[in-house]
């Protein structure tokens, strides 16, 4: 890690896989109209490595262009169906 490098960013850089996640997956079923709908909590590896990201991110950072903070908001739901 570089002079001045945080912890989260060292953490960031040995986390082991890709860190993605999706709180809820749904979708209209193509023939039969229904909605459908899955949703799965964070893994524990990825959800302390968002506790410590938050940690480290004062609360009046801005959020990074296209994306929210390292927060889990499940409120932000986009397309969701009905």
């Amino acid at each position: 890690m570089p002079p001045g490098a945080t912890a989260a960013a060292a953490a960031v850089q040995r986390f082991p896989r890709q860190a993605l996640h999706a709180t809820a997956l749904g979708l209209i079923h193509p023939l039969s109209g229904a909605p459908l709908r899955w949703e799965i909590p964070l893994a524990p590896d990825f959800a302390a490595l968002l506790e410590q990201l938050d940690a480290e991110t004062p609360a009046d950072a801005p959020a990074p262009a296209g994306g929210s903070r390292a927060t889990h908001d499940p409120t932000i739901l986009d397309g969701d169906p009905p």
